[in-house]
């Protein structure tokens, strides 16, 4: 590394014209993955730091590809997800298909019954 390589990485990070130098914005990242991680046992809802419990309850920043599967207020369950439109669109597919949801509550049977 020398002193142009360094200058032209400064140069680079400080171009007000595209942000994706330095952040993450639509159309930057294109997580290939996907992963979602269960709040359904951390017991949120208790919590009490003096002033009662909480209103509501969300991850503090989500970033692509990143999803949290935490109880919702009326008792459902509620999945807070960060994906582009067009993953968006194929995950909203995936869960609404009849055939899949099928599929994961027999593979659901099968593994309690190991």
């Amino acid at each position: 590394m020398d002193d142009e390589y360094l200058r032209s990485t400064v140069d680079y990070l400080e171009d007000p014209n595209d942000p994706a130098g330095v952040m993450q914005v639509p159309g930057t990242c294109r997580s290939p993955n996907l992963k979602i991680i269960s709040w359904i046992r951390l017991p949120f809802e208790y919590s009490d730091f003096g002033w009662g419990k909480p209103v509501s309850y969300r991850p503090a920043n989500l970033f692509e590809g990143k999803g949290n599967l935490m109880h919702g207020t009326d008792g459902s369950l509620s999945l807070v997800i960060c994906l582009e439109e067009g993953a968006m669109a194929a995950f909203r597919k995936l869960v609404h298909d009849d055939d899949v949801g099928g599929r994961c509550s027999e593979r659901s049977a099968t593994s309690s019954r190991l």
